[in-house]
């Protein structure tokens, strides 16, 4: 298991080894995601350090971003009777 504490000590040594720097950690306790990211910036791209809560993994990725879309308005279901 990587817990906060390891999985912001790899990033940060992941950064420093590649010349990039730390940007911001996304951190979870929930059920998912099931990992932590650190996500390093260099001159012309981002990456995320990606360090799974219940396995001693740890991965480069291109940082998970979480949008949102707008739910359109559904018309009423009819109950029967």
């Amino acid at each position: 298991m990587l817990d906060v504490r390891r999985s912001k000590a790899v990033c940060y040594r992941v950064a420093r080894s590649t010349g990039g720097s730390v940007r911001e950690f996304r951190l979870t306790d929930d059920v998912t995601p099931s990992f932590h990211q650190g996500v390093i910036t260099f001159d012309d791209r981002s990456v995320a350090v990606v360090g799974d809560r219940r396995q001693p993994l740890v991965a480069v990725a291109e940082p998970r971003a979480i949008t949102f879309t707008a739910v359109a308005r559904t018309a009423r279901l009819h109950r029967p009777a």
